[in-house]
């Protein structure tokens, strides 16, 4: 049954691995319009907010009017990016708008955000709004884990930030209908995200329990983790434990980078079989591995802005070492490695770009804060086309391996002159024979040899005697049956094994093989026709007996053949000349 279900996977490889792309690719494009839409559905209301950065880095709100404020204006409303600071940040919001509204604040990993309300009567910064309660996914209790703050009406609101993480979030102001309605966007987009990763995860643990590569451990382990950093990076982990912490979230999103990273080198040092290949890299592959796993420790020691640096230059370095391996493994003509080539291109675009967003070089858009998960998508689907391509090559290989075995075992076996069995085929498969033999299956063997050979090369020479062989052997094989084999025994003499064919059977056979002989001459060179005769012994096994006792009495039964004037078939019982 094993082996059932891994030929059919390796047959039906090519069919499920393009299917599978298509769909990843329509999901992955499907995913960009949902959660492009989203950020489109909310930000009709963006015109109603005039943003400015406060020059202020206290931890309360300033004594000062919005109007006596040090401010200057933000350009973009809806997308900020101030890099890694390690002060807090200021910016005040002014709102007008006809009905109340919702603010959004759309990065999880933020440590702390608030909001404070100037109170025009009192002149005075109120305290810290509440943030709205919304309920969960997988939770009935509404949580306020997400930065959400109804705005009453217009006026002045300061913002205030501050997180160990990258300042860079989209800031949204809409109705709470438009706000929920594009909430159920973005996560109809991380659920087709995470249906594909489901999707070939499933696929594989198949191909790893199938057809045992581990090539596909490596391979799961790399896409669950890079699974659980997205996860955990949008902040979704908040939908199951609303009361989870922001450094434990970010404790865990640096352990998947870990483990993504460990997961990702044991996979392409093993694909690339870069010990036995290419072993100049192999230290290299070491040293990333050995930083993968103390990255564990820093995850959980230090998860701040020097774990975010560490982590991006041991990112950017795995992408650059993963590129290299692949390119030479494509040189060397592993035609497989240019899905890798491709899959670590985009992941490493995706991966550049949003780290450059992270240090505040590029802006935080939609393509700078989402590139990274697309380009993950893609290159786990590429993934999947060269661990089919690796499947194809190395069934390829084993295929070729098995037919030269078989080849060469049949080479091991066949008389090269006449291609019949030779004499070690002859023995192996009669102590086969005799060792399953029942004693209602009768078995016989025939010795045939032809008559006055030696004289015969004597006279015609050797290599009309080799055609003699050849001969003799053509005429066997057009009267014995396909099952039952016909082996050169050596020199002139053959003996063929007749299965479950009785001894007057076999004695019917053996007299067409003489007279199909002694009528067909043989041809020579320049026309003449040349008349041979064979004499022929044969005996019926008896249970118990060895196999050479068993050739032993046919060989008898020849030689008294022989000796009574050849050209004739006896039995061991000495039946007389047909």
């Amino acid at each position: 049954m094993h082996t059932f279900w891994k030929r059919t996977l390796l047959m039906r490889l090519p069919l499920l691995k393009e299917s599978y792309l298509l769909v990843g690719v329509l999901l992955i494009g499907i995913f960009s319009v949902v959660t492009q839409t989203r950020a489109g559905e909310i930000s009709s209301y963006q015109q109603a907010i005039a943003a400015y950065q406060v020059s202020y880095r206290g931890e309360t709100p300033p004594s000062k009017t919005p109007d006596e404020l040090s401010k200057h204006p933000l350009a973009d409303t809806s997308n900020f990016n101030f890099g890694m600071l390690n002060h807090p940040i200021w910016i005040l919001l002014s709102v007008d708008i006809g009905q109340p509204k919702v603010l959004h604040i759309n990065n999880p990993l933020i440590h702390s955000v608030t909001l404070f309300h100037y109170n025009v009567d009192n002149e005075r910064w109120s305290d810290a709004l509440p943030r709205m309660p919304v309920k969960p996914i997988f939770s009935n209790a509404p949580a306020n884990w997400r930065a959400l703050f109804e705005i009453p009406s217009s006026g002045d609101y300061l913002l205030r930030l501050e997180s160990s993480q990258a300042l860079r979030f989209g800031l949204h102001l809409s109705s709470e209908e438009a706000m929920n309605s594009a909430w159920r966007a973005y996560l109809l987009g991380q659920g087709m995200y995470f249906g594909l990763v489901l999707g070939l995860m499933i696929y594989n643990v198949f191909l790893l329990i199938f057809l045992r590569d581990f090539s596909y451990f490596w391979y799961i382990g790399f896409i669950s983790s890079s699974a659980g950093y997205f996860f955990l990076q949008k902040g979704l982990l908040f939908e199951l434990l609303p009361n989870a912490s922001v450094s434990i979230n970010e404790a865990l999103l640096f352990t998947t980078i870990s483990t993504a990273l460990f997961s990702a080198l044991s996979f392409c040092k093993h694909f690339l079989s870069v010990d036995h290949s290419d072993p100049r890299l192999t230290p290299w592959f070491q040293v990333f591995l050995s930083l993968s796993v103390m990255g564990l420790a820093l995850a959980w020691l230090y998860p701040g802005q020097l774990a975010v640096m560490i982590y991006s230059l041991m990112g950017l370095g795995t992408l650059l070492l993963f590129t290299l391996a692949s390119f030479r493994a494509l040189q060397r003509g592993f035609h497989p490695a240019k899905w890798l080539i491709i899959g670590w291109a985009a992941l490493l675009v995706g991966c550049a770009t949003f780290i450059f967003s992270i240090y505040g070089i590029l802006p935080h858009t939609f393509w700078t804060y989402y590139g990274f998960q697309i380009g993950s998508a893609l290159e786990v689907m590429l993934f999947s086309l060269a661990l089919a391509d690796r499947i194809k090559i190395l069934h390829s290989e084993r295929e070729t391996l098995v037919k030269d075995k078989l080849r060469f075992v049949n080479l091991s076996f066949t008389d090269g002159l006449t291609g019949l069995y030779n004499r070690r085929y002859l023995n192996q498969h009669l102590a086969k024979c005799t060792d399953h033999i029942q004693h209602f299956h009768p078995l016989t063997v025939i010795m045939i040899d032809l008559d006055h050979f030696k004289d015969f090369n004597d006279r015609w020479g050797h290599l009309l005697g080799d055609r003699a062989l050849v001969h003799m052997a053509d005429i066997m094989k057009g009267v014995v049956r396909d099952q039952d084999p016909i082996c050169r025994y050596g020199g002139e003499e053959f003996t063929i094994v007749l299965q479950q064919q009785p001894l007057d059977k076999a004695l019917d056979i053996a007299e067409r093989i003489r007279r199909e002989l002694e009528q067909t001459p043989l041809k020579t060179d320049d026309g003449k026709d040349l008349y041979m005769t064979c004499t022929m012994g044969i005996a019926e096994y008896q249970h118990g007996e060895s196999t050479d006792a068993f050739i032993n009495r046919a060989d008898e039964a020849l030689y008294k053949g022989k000796s009574q004037g050849r050209n004739c078939i006896l039995s061991y019982q000495a039946i007389p000349s047909v």
